[in-house]
């Protein structure tokens, strides 16, 4: 023990190498083994600089991968979205079509069915036809009615979207097409309309959309459901009430109605 310590006295009194004013590029390191044999090592400055920057790069490389995958995550995410949205409305539009057809054939067999002495008539029947439709027409457009049920709304915190969705319903008498245009105006309340959201966006003309062929157009027989999606930069929670617009394709407006807003987070 006594030879230790006078080994570490000696050590520290007159070090292995001298450092000299101009000898900067190097730091000693002591080293004491078991058997209390002291040992000094040089170490580079650069080295230890180098090593440094490499443990930085590759931190940086690291977060740089880890935004990356996340990012690339959430388009995925996104797509996603849009490709099940598409695809919703794409079995609404073929059912439409469907119908359509079979209307058509309808009345193609009707067509065939009319005899060559009703051709000669015709000419008679269109003047009284002409008189008749602008009668029965105001009757037929004061029968159109619609109707919304089942009312969503779905945050997407990691993409800022809402996704709004609802079920169109014709609630008229008689079964006939409806087409027009659907809109969504988020409210905080119902004063501040600088604070509404239109969706589709749009500028607000006495509280109510300006440009209505700019809305969501839809054609229902029966009931259709509808969908939007918007970004949104604010926090959602502070809309409270909803209000859904219906026009005809001609601009009528069909339909005005406020909900409660809730909106939840995630998808459906």
């Amino acid at each position: 023990m006594e030879n230790f310590s006078r080994k570490l006295e000696k050590a520290l009194k007159y070090p292995a190498f001298k450092i000299t004013p101009g000898e900067t590029g190097y730091h000693t390191l002591m080293l004491i083994g078991e058997n209390g044999k002291i040992k000094h090592v040089r170490i580079l400055k650069g080295l230890v600089i180098a090593l440094i920057l490499v443990q930085v790069l590759v931190f940086c490389a690291a977060v740089y991968v880890i935004y990356t995958s996340r990012k690339y995550v959430e388009d995925n995410r996104g797509l996603l979205n849009a490709l099940d949205i598409s695809q919703k409305n794409y079995l609404a539009m073929r059912d439409e079509k469907d119908m359509l057809t079979a209307r058509l054939v309808l009345a193609e067999s009707m067509v065939k069915g009319v005899g060559a002495g009703a051709d000669k008539a015709v000419p008679a029947v269109n003047a009284s036809e002409k008189t008749l439709a602008s009668r029965v027409e105001p009757a037929l457009q004061g029968r159109v009615k619609v109707s919304i049920d089942n009312f969503k709304v779905f945050h997407e915190p990691q993409m800022n979207t809402l996704d709004i969705q609802f079920d169109l319903k014709n609630a008229g008498t008689d079964i006939q097409y409806v087409t027009g245009y659907a809109f969504v105006i988020l409210k905080e309340n119902d004063i501040d309309q600088n604070n509404w959201l239109s969706v589709p966006n749009v500028p607000l003309v006495s509280k109510r959309p300006s440009e209505i062929d700019k809305g969501r157009r839809f054609s229902i027989s029966r009931f259709k459901q509808v969908y939007f999606t918007t970004k949104i930069k604010s926090i959602p929670q502070r809309f409270k009430v909803a209000t859904v617009f219906v026009f005809s394709i001609s601009g009528e407006l069909l339909l005005e109605k406020d909900l409660p807003l809730e909106i939840k987070t995630g998808g459906t």
